[in-house]
């Protein structure tokens, strides 16, 4: 999932925090479309010649790009700070620090940072201590350290259809193994709908038609963003369930929550990192259950 992050070693840079408070106003002053584009694609905001005028106006300054006084770089971060980095999407906010959230996973990067004054950018955007700058020393990809070792192979349940770049990337083999059962999994056609809240609602529709019978069900969710919106809409239904995402008061309870989410009538909304490496049995874990309480129990009396 993360082959396209590359793997970073980074050092401490100078810092400027008061250039990057001027530069969160300055992007705040400056409209979509008219002063700057933003393209989804690339992940980064494009200022128009109107921008850059409008820019030097409000610093008051002759050139953004003076390489005596540069303020493009600060600027430029700003903007995609502002358009593009969402907060409970690509991070969070946690005891007054900025903490990435992985995409794929769902979980905090605990311990990273964007380099290139980005995450200072996103401080200042959030209005919590701007720490340091980090600059980037040296870097590899996935590949290319996988590549070193002499011995290489792996276990995954979506190799096959990624076949042909295991071939040419790593000139590995793929084989199937196949069930030791007969498959009794049912899959729907797929239902495509005109927007994000019209899909989510019909979500929610399904949702509790399947909890009215006792059905445990489990909500994958790409974000903390969508987590939550799926949450409301159960609140409106009156369906009670269990919330599982990057925030620190729902990590805590990560155990708790996939050991119940095979009961029934149990529904739990969840991002990409519920269930990595954790079988949801049916019914419920009831080991993992009785540890936890027996755990809870011997604290109370500590």
């Amino acid at each position: 999932d993360e082959a396209r992050t590359p793997l970073i070693i980074s050092g401490v840079a100078s810092s400027q925090p008061q250039k990057y408070d001027v530069a969160k106003e300055v992007a705040r002053a400056l409209k979509k479309v008219v002063h700057y584009e933003v393209d989804e694609k690339q992940r980064q905001c494009v200022l128009l010649e109107g921008g850059i005028e409008a820019a030097e106006q409000l610093l008051n300054k002759n050139d953004l790009f003076d390489p005596e006084d540069p303020w493009f770089p600060f600027l430029m971060n700003a903007l995609n700070a502002k358009e593009l980095y969402l907060k409970d999407k690509q991070y969070i906010v946690k005891k007054g620090e900025i903490m990435i959230v992985d995409e794929f996973t769902g979980r905090v990067m605990d311990g990273r940072r964007w380099s290139n004054g980005l995450h200072q950018a996103v401080e200042a955007k959030e209005g919590v201590k701007i720490q340091s700058e980090s600059v980037t020393l040296a870097s590899i990809s996935y590949q290319s350290l996988f590549r070193l070792f002499k011995k290489l192979g792996g276990m995954t349940g979506t190799a096959f259809t990624e076949a042909k770049e295991f071939e040419e990337i790593y000139k590995l083999k793929t084989i199937v193994v196949p069930p030791n059962q007969v498959r009794k999994r049912e899959d729907s056609d797929d239902q495509v709908y005109v927007d994000d809240i019209g899909k989510w609602k019909a979500v929610a529709r399904d949702i509790e038609n399947a909890h009215r019978i006792g059905r445990p069900v489990l909500v994958g969710t790409t974000n903390v963003q969508n987590s939550e919106i799926v949450a409301e809409l159960l609140e409106a239904l009156n369906v009670p369930y269990r919330l599982l995402n990057a925030k620190p008061e729902n990590v805590a309870r990560e155990t708790e929550v996939i050991a119940n989410s095979g009961r029934k009538y149990m529904v739990t909304i969840a991002t990409n990192m519920a269930g990595r490496g954790t079988d949801i049995l049916l019914g419920g874990n009831a080991s993992i259950m009785a540890r936890l309480q027996l755990r809870e129990a011997l604290y109370t009396k500590l």
